[in-house]
């Protein structure tokens, strides 16, 4: 079982050091599937199922997925199937969500949204009750599949007085804490609110996390309780200002945009002017910013 529930970046497989060194895949003792290099979508080698050349022949390749929150399923396959002969399916627990009853004439990306608790995926290549015509005929009867990538919706709430997803963030400057006044929280009991810095610092939280093929929508609530000259706000995605507050706001402000495709780095930063300026006001660097309910979903 793949376990995702600490993660926020993708969990890759591209089956380069064979079918189980990096997820646990199972496959068909008597039809198993294999790697191979004859051909893939990138590295050097793709996972291939066996040709079913008898009828009522299945090759399955499975792997069990835990994710609290599900999320996204993200691979590449070649299909070399042709029914009435051969096919092949991709289910959640026994409930088919994609299939091929053709060839393709290359790789094709797939995505297939993972539900929240432990599910099973499984790719399955089998034959009817058909026997091959006199000949037989031009495809193979398999299927290729590569660069399997996982990626967990993240909800973060602060609920629980630790970040959920603490191993994809670091801090630079002070690190900011836990606000468990319900009053300073946007939902439930807790927030997470920027430190007490001096003049000319600042303190950043940054979360590195993974986007599906189309993308992951993100939203987070913030609140903020500053103003220029002495200090700001700002929040980044790959070293892109997207939001920059240096006024005081009356209640919480919600932030919706849609990340690329691939990894991204956001930042939120809090943010004390110079020693020069601040030091014509009174208690320079202790602004507050509030951050709740941040939540990246995969799209399909």
């Amino acid at each position: 079982t793949i376990d995702a529930s600490k993660f926020s970046n993708e969990i890759f497989d591209g089956f380069e050091n064979g079918l189980t060194s990096i997820w646990p895949w199972a496959t068909t003792p008597e039809l198993p599937w294999s790697t191979d290099a004859s051909d893939k979508f990138e590295g050097s080698f793709s996972a291939r199922s066996h040709p079913v050349l008898n009828k009522g022949d299945e090759s399955d390749l499975h792997v069990a997925i835990t994710s609290p929150l599900g999320g996204m399923l993200d691979f590449w396959v070649k299909s070399d199937v042709q029914m009435p002969f051969s096919g092949c399916y991709i289910n959640i627990d026994g409930e088919s969500k994609k299939g091929y009853t053709y060839p393709t004439s290359g790789w094709e990306s797939m995505a297939i949204p993972i539900p929240p608790g432990q599910h099973v995926v499984m790719f399955r290549v089998w034959r009817p009750n058909f026997s091959l015509p006199p000949g037989g005929n031009h495809v193979s009867h398999t299927i290729r599949i590569d660069s399997v990538r996982y990626i967990p919706t993240i909800s973060e709430g602060f609920e629980s007085g630790k970040l959920q997803v603490d191993s994809a963030v670091n801090f630079v400057g002070r690190e900011w804490g836990f606000d468990f006044d319900p009053s300073n929280a946007h939902e439930g009991n807790a927030s997470l609110r920027s430190p007490i810095i001096d003049a000319g610092q600042s303190s950043t939280m940054k979360l590195e996390a993974s986007a599906s093929s189309e993308g992951s929508l993100i939203s987070f609530w913030y609140r903020t309780d500053v103003f220029m000259p002495i200090d700001k706000f700002a929040f980044k995605i790959n070293g892109k200002q997207w939001i920059g507050v240096s006024t005081q706001q009356d209640g919480w402000k919600k932030f919706t945009t849609v990340l690329s495709p691939g990894q991204s780095i956001l930042e939120w930063s809090y943010v004390s002017s110079p020693t020069s300026i601040a030091q014509q006001f009174d208690h320079p660097g202790e602004g507050r910013v509030w951050i709740d309910d941040i939540l990246i979903v995969p799209k399909a």
